[in-house]
């Protein structure tokens, strides 16, 4: 008996299987996200003596001092500065715009005293150059995306002219130039 019980259940359980799997239906839902546009830039700047960079507020020169050897003025410890620019984009292409103003004393200038050089940072230690100007030569100038590699960043120099390695129509601060307190502006505009 018992032997007819568990076959007469197997066999209504293959009849109940097999029933069940004419009656399946399917439905299909659309499965959906949308990803808004992300564009902006995380920027700091740093003092740069000798490899070591110490994060700071702003391009300072401070006072510079004589260097009678080579009748130029330069910074007081061989320091330049660095502003690097961390664009955080999902759009296929992007373009940052560096402009500044005359660093000017209101009667002079030292617009082509000043080195600029644009770097495409791979790590703190490795990076190729893309362009090397003068601050005045800088203004306007625009790096692309492509210009920039996947895990890089753009790093900014600022340095004043030595007479050894400036970049073109870039000369040094000589004796002769006004005293006084010299300012200009630099100014970063990322557009997607």
């Amino acid at each position: 008996m018992k032997k007819i019980i568990m076959s007469f259940l197997a066999v209504l359980i293959t009849v109940i299987a097999l029933t069940s799997a004419g009656w399946a239906t399917t439905e299909i839902y659309q499965l959906q996200a949308t990803i808004p546009p992300q564009t902006s830039m995380d920027v700091s700047i740093s003092k740069v003596v000798g490899a070591n960079l110490t994060s700071t507020s702003a391009v300072d020169f401070d006072s510079l001092v004589m260097d009678n050897t080579h009748n130029m003025f330069k910074s007081a410890n061989g320091s330049s500065y660095c502003i690097d620019v961390d664009v955080n984009s999902n759009a296929l292409s992007w373009t940052l715009i560096h402009a500044v103003t005359s660093m000017t004393n209101g009667n002079a200038n030292l617009d082509n005293k000043i080195n600029v050089t644009f770097m495409n940072q791979q790590t703190s230690t490795t990076a190729s150059q893309i362009a090397k100007v003068s601050y005045s030569a800088s203004n306007g100038i625009a790096i692309n995306k492509s210009q920039i590699s996947n895990s890089g960043w753009l790093r900014i120099y600022y340095g004043l002219a030595t007479g050894s390695g400036d970049g073109a129509g870039t000369s040094v601060i000589p004796v002769t130039q006004a005293k006084g307190v010299y300012g200009g502006t630099i100014t970063l505009t990322l557009a997607p």
